[in-house]
């Protein structure tokens, strides 16, 4: 059986820690003056916007929303050394392609300006 160390200050138990750090529901307070810094993943997508993940548009969104300044991606290099965001290192979930393989087998081209297939993902809370 897994069994979790947290290595905090003496003093602090991991109740106070939680209580402190959490915010229970994050992904339906985004609109909310929080207080934490919210670090988008792979940019804002979805949320109604027919936004697709690791796009131009995901983290221009994302940068430019509320109280977020930050925004982090994943990159992956093709077969020609060209750095494209691909949170999987294969992109055959975000982009209409012929062929499921990974970013470092495709050469630039034959992802660069491919149609984005947009997803949208219901809040069922």
């Amino acid at each position: 059986m897994w069994e979790l160390e947290w290595d905090l200050p003496a003093g602090t138990s991991v109740s106070e820690v939680l209580a402190r750090y959490s915010t229970p529901n994050l992904l339906q307070k985004l609109d909310e003056k929080l207080d934490v810094q919210v670090v988008e993943h792979r940019g804002m997508f979805n949320l109604g916007k027919g936004i697709q993940e690791c796009t131009k548009t995901a983290i221009l969104s994302a940068i430019g929303e509320g109280h977020r300044n930050l925004c982090e991606i994943d990159i992956a290099l093709t077969a020609d050394g060209v750095p494209i965001v691909a949170h999987e290192f294969n992109v055959f979930r975000v982009a209409a392609l012929d062929e499921d393989k990974p970013v470092r087998k495709f050469l630039s081209h034959q992802i660069v300006g491919r149609p984005v297939i947009i997803r949208e993902i219901e809040n069922h809370s």
